[in-house]
């Protein structure tokens, strides 16, 4: 007698019930997911042309809402609007569709085309704070400078967690442990201000667009990091960059309380 002859018939029945149950619900998987796809791609299509018609060389940058502390907590959008002040752009800001076709914020679009991507010279300080703000802390104080709803704040925290978490151990950041990141992190922000200086910018006398991304994320550390190591840290030890944030603010950003949620 074989092996296979040996096992009893209801055990066969049952291992064929169970292939054949395993078989359907991959197939219900795949179909779900498919249709899924399919509703996302036409959102976004249908979010695009939303935006396709508007006014001419006029920036819309679409991002979440307004922060309670900041005109913005992601060191993107005030990097984005920063840039936009100093450079005399007109735009006009979009709260109803923050996430573009790539699930990015902010993006923009002009003249019918859409950008939804945003680069920073300091994207390792931004990561670190980004595992201190959604990982390191547990998202305590995110209701401090984030104007949303405690349920809606808590699906937020559950996404960027998620997302913070994956991305920050592919690019590597989310490998040490939390001490190292945050000695890290001080290592840099002392680079940055030896690279300051005494000067009033980055590059001399006058702003340039580095400058948006520094503010950007000093905008965060300042404002939108309740408890984080970092602000004591430059507030102790870097007073520089401090005196810094409050130039770039009174100069680009005379309307800051009214920019606030």
């Amino acid at each position: 007698m074989t092996l296979l002859q040996s096992i009893p018939s209801w055990v066969k029945d049952c291992s064929f019930v169970l292939v054949t149950v395993a078989g359907g619900l991959w197939t219900l998987k795949k179909i779900r997911d498919a249709k899924n796809a399919h509703f996302a791609a036409r959102k976004a299509h249908e979010n695009l042309l939303q935006w396709s018609s508007t006014p001419k060389d006029v920036v819309i940058l679409h991002t979440i809402g307004r922060g309670k502390t900041a005109p913005s907590p992601s060191p993107f959008v005030v990097k984005l609007e920063t840039f936009l002040r100093m450079a005399n752009i007109p735009y006009e800001m979009d709260f109803t569709s923050p996430w573009s076709s790539k699930a990015k914020t902010p993006w923009i679009s002009l003249n019918g085309e859409h950008i939804a991507d945003s680069q920073l010279i300091i994207e390792f300080l931004s990561k670190g704070l980004g595992l201190w703000r959604y990982v390191y802390s547990g998202g305590a104080g995110l209701s401090e400078f984030m104007a949303m709803s405690p349920s809606d704040l808590a699906t937020f925290f559950r996404a960027a967690n998620a997302r913070v978490k994956t991305a920050s151990w592919f690019q590597g950041v989310g490998r040490h442990d939390q001490d190292t990141v945050v000695e890290i992190m001080n290592a840099n922000l002392e680079a940055v201000s030896r690279i300051l200086g005494e000067k009033r910018f980055l590059l001399g006398e006058e702003p340039c667009a580095e400058d948006c991304s520094l503010f950007g994320f000093l905008v965060q550390v300042f404002w939108c990091a309740p408890g984080s190591p970092y602000k004591s840290f430059v507030e102790e030890n870097l007073p520089n960059l401090k005196a810094y944030c409050g130039r770039m603010k009174t100069l680009f950003w005379d309307d800051w309380e009214k920019c606030l949620a």
